[in-house]
Formats: structure tokens, sequence, C-alpha cells
């Protein structure tokens, strides 16, 4: 049997030497009170400056009522308010609640009604926005001076520090509640292992847990926190601008945003390591990332949100001895503990397939006002030669392998993830039943041959009228742009199980419900046929025609670069992000081109014939049965 470490963190019988991240980062004040903490476009704020403005913050948010276990929502866009509410929340010793503006209305409602907190910090351009969603609303850059000595709270570890949302079965939003004993382990654990001194690119959303840890890891190892612009923060060339502009040194994203990154850059020799986590790494990116980032280590994390930003993590790329190995999820943390268990959470032995558990001082505390899920998902067992321990079931299957790190093999149940956010199909779901007329709903995950993800859904109605389009116009107000699917079809009949259960993998199969290719119109020769080439390989598709919507067909911001490279690639000539979103198909793609070229914007097209490695892709993609679905 495998030999597992039987020494778990128990924070009842275990006394630890307990260093807040508001500790830690005095401490750097104190050290380097005029370094920058933070810089966004030509602003910058400094240590001593940060304190500051984050205690006034504390000072004030005290005053109105706060106090340990109160959250405090921050609502704003990229730029150094962001560090400044952070801390001033956790200084004031309350909750802090990130909510990234950008989401739809009705989510972010989801999210203040469930977590109700005390008042909701925001900025002047988004005032009128969450007055109308919340009640208690303070624009932050108002907050008056301090009125009286700011005396530094004392933070249990036991108390609370963060809540984040992520996608929930039930169909709404889950909020994963994250102790200030959790959020303390992981900055230090990772200001050991890494850097001592990071000049950081945040480039998720805020509301992702990932970007906090970059925030908070950076500024106490005395670091600099860099924001992109937010109507830029998908923008390739200007995020690969701003990497070289402020000597970025290190980042943590999801896989498919630093493959965006390396498909666009010749060289990005700032970077020193870069942390990938969210998604599967694709087998491409080693490879790149040697030629493209060849002095920077590449690390995969992994873990969920209910275990404080990564449980483990695997060297993919060693750039001293130049050595890149292969892709797995390697092993914990120190003081993390990971198990392997079966269905009778029992041990299994190496190289067998089981359930992967987590447990340590990392561990949230359990779901805002879910109390059963809780329960369900934070258990208590007895494994042989251990004292009772308490674990999260990930829901993820895994094996231990001969050297000791683990191979991820996939989820349990119908949750997955894209563009490292983590998404419940049964959240899609409940939210087209939401939709009048809707009856029954099913999305069926697809991931093409180059390991892309699509939503297709599936859904039946009260009436014979086709209402995927207005069911699509409502998806878009109550769900990010990523969980909308790309292909919303309408059936009359469901498929079903013995037990009346509707069956899925009948569904999966359903090809012949797609339209046929008959329906839509054609490319003409030349340009159209060229750029329906391209977002062929683009989107993993050939179903559609030169006056369909990119966005409507699953397209998104990623994909939308990626579009961007590959015109310059196959065509010759740079568009930029902004045309590309004014002009979202392929016959108005193509009427732009041709009139800029005539006023001679673009050099004169010269195609090409696509490589070989193109036109095999191409193959590849037309094998695939309609819309993608095998």
């Amino acid at each position: 049997m495998l030999k597992i470490n039987c020494t778990p963190y128990n924070n009842q019988n275990k006394k630890e030497e307990f260093i807040s991240v508001c500790d830690l980062f005095k401490l750097q004040v104190l050290t380097n009170p005029f370094a920058v903490a933070g810089s966004y476009k030509e602003n910058s704020i400094t240590y001593e400056e940060l304190d500051f403005e984050s205690t006034r913050v504390a000072n004030f948010l005290n005053e109105r009522g706060v106090k340990p276990e109160t959250i405090v929502a921050l609502a704003l866009k990229n730029g150094l308010d962001l560090l400044v509410g952070m801390l001033g929340i956790l200084k004031a010793g309350g909750a802090y609640l990130p909510v990234d503006p950008s989401y739809p209305e009705e989510r972010i409602r989801s999210m203040l009604e469930d977590s109700n907190p005390h008042l909701c910090l925001t900025e002047e351009g988004l005032f009128s926005k969450f007055s109308s969603l919340f009640h208690n609303v303070v624009l932050i850059n108002k907050i008056s001076p301090m009125g009286k000595v700011y005396h530094e709270k004392k933070i249990d570890p036991s108390q609370l520090a963060y809540v984040v949302y992520t996608s929930g079965s039930t169909g709404l939003p889950k909020g994963i509640m994250m102790e200030h004993r959790a959020l303390s382990y992981a900055a230090q654990t990772h200001q050991k292992l890494y850097l001592t001194q990071l000049v950081s690119l945040v480039s998720g959303s805020i509301s992702f847990d990932a970007s906090l840890l970059v925030m908070i890891h950076t500024l106490i190892s005395g670091g600099r926190v860099c924001f992109p612009p937010s109507d830029v923060v998908l923008d390739p060339e200007q995020i690969l601008s701003l990497i070289e502009n402020e000597q970025i040194n290190y980042t943590l994203c999801v896989p498919s945003f630093y493959s965006m990154l390396l498909d666009k850059s010749l060289i990005l020799s700032s970077l020193e390591r870069v942390d990938l986590g969210g998604e599967n790494i694709p087998n491409n990116i080693p490879l790149l990332h040697t030629k493209i980032a060849p002095n920077a280590f590449l690390h995969n994390v992994y873990g969920p949100s209910e275990y404080a930003v990564g449980a483990t993590f695997a060297t993919i790329y060693d750039p001293f001895n130049r050595k890149t190995n292969k892709i797995s999820i390697g092993k914990s943390f120190p003081g993390t503990q990971i198990y392997i268990l079966n269905d009778k959470l029992e041990k299994v032995n190496v190289g067998v397939k089981g359930e992967i558990f987590i447990s340590g001082p990392g561990l949230a505390r359990g779901y805002l006002n879910k109390e059963n899920l809780t329960k369900e998902k934070f258990i208590w067992i007895s494994l042989p030669d251990c004292v009772p321990t308490r674990l999260y079931r990930t829901g993820d299957f895994g094996r231990f392998l001969l050297d000791g790190n683990i191979e991820f093999l996939g989820r349990i149940d119908h949750q997955i993830k894209i563009r490292g956010f983590r998404v419940e199909l049964g959240e899609i779901e409940y939210s087209m039943c939401q939709y009048p007329g809707v009856n029954e709903a099913l999305v069926i995950s697809h991931e093409d041959e180059m390991g892309r993800k699509r939503l297709v859904a599936y859904f039946s109605a009260f009436t014979q009228e086709n209402i995927s389009e207005n069911l699509r116009n409502y998806l878009l107000t109550s769900l990010p742009q990523f969980m909308v699917p790309s292909a919303l079809i309408q059936i009359d009949h469901w498929p079903r199980t013995p037990n009346g259960k509707i069956d899925r993998i009948k569904v999966a199969k359903f090809s012949e419900l797609l339209p046929s290719p008959n329906s839509f119109k054609k490319p003409l020769p030349g340009l159209e046929q060229k750029l329906f080439q391209i977002w062929q390989y683009v989107l993993g598709q050939e179903m559609f025609g030169v006056d369909d919507n990119f966005s409507d067909l699953g397209g998104d911001s990623l994909q939308v670069a990626c579009m961007q490279t590959k015109i310059k690639e196959v065509l010759g000539i740079e568009i930029s992000i902004s045309d590309l979103y004014q002009y979202p198909t392929i016959s108005k793609l193509a009427i732009y081109i041709n009139n800029c070229n005539k006023k001679q914007s673009f050099p004169e097209l010269k195609y090409r014939e696509l490589s070989k490695n193109q036109k095999s892709a191409f193959q590849r993609f037309r094998r695939l049965s309609s819309g993608g679905l095998e």
C-alpha cells in the first residue's frame, strides 16, 4: 500500500506561530517604505503610501461598524485602489469579497444577496450600477482622512479573511469562506519557494482567487504589483508591451492566456517564473515556453478554490539545467497532504485511479450559507495509523505515479474548467430553465482535437417557435460570457434512461440536430475563403456561414486574439482587436479589409498557401461531425 505522511494539519490540537498577511505587509513597509508597491498606467504607489491609504480605509470601515467576520464587498476595475481597498478591509478585520464589475448584473446581484456584505466599496464610474444592486455603496476615493489615531487590529488565525464565489451545481454561485490562517499559509509558502522580490502581473479577474494571491504574495515579498488597463486585459499585444516595459518577472495565469502570449511573442526575457493553473496544460506549451521564455521556470499549480490557491505544484521546465519534465500536477506544497481514495474512502496503491482529497492549513472553512454542502465536501475521516483528519473531496480523479508525482485524470461529475474558471454545467442548465418557455435543458462540454472546450446546450420548450436567439440574449444578461454555450439547440423529445433521467450519452451524439451546412451562406473565393479557414482553425468547427457572428459561434476574447495572430500569419496584415470586435462576421470583416486595402491602410495582400501543418489542422476539423460533436 502507498505510504502517506499521516501527520495532517489539525487546528484543534496543534499550536502554531501565526503571522497575518497584514503584519507581513507592515514588515515590508518598515523595511522598504519608499519602494514602489503597485503601478497602473502612469501611476504608482509606494509601500508607505499604500500603508497610509489602506489604514485610512480601515479606520473608516471600523467607524462604520466593520469588525471580525464582517463581509465588505470591493467592486473596482483594475488599478491601485484595488490594493488600497483589499488591504483596508483586511486591516479593519473584515472579510474581503471581490466583485468583478464586468460580471452580468444578475450574477452580481446573486453574490451580494447571498453574502449580504456590510457595505460595498466602489468607484465613481460604477456607483450608479452598484447602487441599483445594493443598498449601502461607498466611493472609495471619497473616504475622508483619518479622524482619530488608528490602532492595528490583532487578527486571529481562525478569522474570516475573504469570500470568493465559484460556479454552483445547484444553479447559483457559491461563496467559499477562507480564513486568515489559510491566506497567510498560502502567501508565505509561495514567498519561501519563489522569488524574494517580484514584479508581478495581475492577469485575471479580481474575482479569481489567484489574483488575490498574486497581490498578497507580491506585497509581503517587497515586490511590485502591475495592473494592465481594464480595457486591454486580454489584448495580448499590450500585455506583452506591459511585460517588457515594466520588466515583469512573475505571473500566475491560466494556460490559455499564456498560450495566447506565446503565440504573439518573439522572446520574454524578463520572465523568471510562470505559474499555470486552472486548466490542463496543452502539450505544446512547454516547447513554446523554452523558446519564448527560456530563462523562466514553468510550473503547473493545482488546487481548487476550496484550498488557498494551490495544493500541488510541478516544475515543467527548469531553466538552470534546460530540462523539460512530463506534465503532471506534481507533489503537494509543504504542509499540505494529498490523499487518493477509492469510493469506500480507502487509500489506493500507486498507479491506481481514485478521487483526490486534500488536507492541510490551506483548507477553507466551508461554503457561505450552505451548511449541508459544507458537510458533504469537507469531511472528517480516520485513515489507518492517522488521527482524525479533515479533508476536502475535490471531485477530481487522479493517481500517484512511481516518482511520487500525481497525474490528473479528469472530473468525476459534470464540472469543467473554461479559461481557468470552474463551471458547473448545472448552473448553466438552471439559468436556461429560468427563461420563460424553456422546459428542460442539458449542457454538454465538447473538447476538440486541439484541446479547446466548447459548450453545446440542448433544450426543450413549451412552444414550437424557435426561441434560441432570445434565449442566448437572456443568458448574456445572467451569465459571464465564457459560460454562455456556443450552440443552443431546441429539440422536441429527450432520450431517457430507464429511471427517467435524460440520457446524456445519447444527447452528446445528437449531431443530426445541428444545422445543415446547406443553411449557411458560403464564403466567396479569395479573401472570404481565407478568413473562413482561419475561423475554422480558431473556433475548432466548420458549421457556420459568412454572416454568422463570431461571439454567437462561441468565440471568446482569447480566440479573438488567436484570430488576430492567424490573420497576420496567413494574410500578412495586422488588424486591431477593437476592429475584430467591430466587424464580427466574415462578410463584414472582408469588406473592411478590402476597403482599407484600397485606401492603402494595409500593405498589398499577398495570399500565401497554408502550411502543411495548417492544412492538416483544417482536415482534422473537417473530420469532426456536425458542429464539432462526435
